[in-house]
């Protein structure tokens, strides 16, 4: 269904110049009143993994998830 996924080319600073650009897929997913964000990013750089998955976590779903929260209290 169009409106439901975003596909982006992606790049991180610790990323090389050699490096191709990644790509992240975001599916928006309905589910019931809620909802769920599937992510999906591949051709990150080996050396960068750790980075780029710890990054996913602590600069983007943590401060979405404490931001949402908030606007239901």
């Amino acid at each position: 269904m169009p409106g439901r996924l975003i596909v982006q080319s992606w790049r991180a600073k610790p990323f090389h110049k050699s490096d191709e650009d990644s790509t992240l897929v975001l599916r928006f997913v309905p589910a019931g009143k809620k909802g769920r964000i599937e992510l999906v990013h591949v051709n990150v750089p080996d050396h960068d993994f750790r980075g780029v998955t710890e990054g996913w976590k602590n600069f983007y779903w943590k401060p979405w998830r404490k931001y949402l929260a908030a606007r239901k209290a």
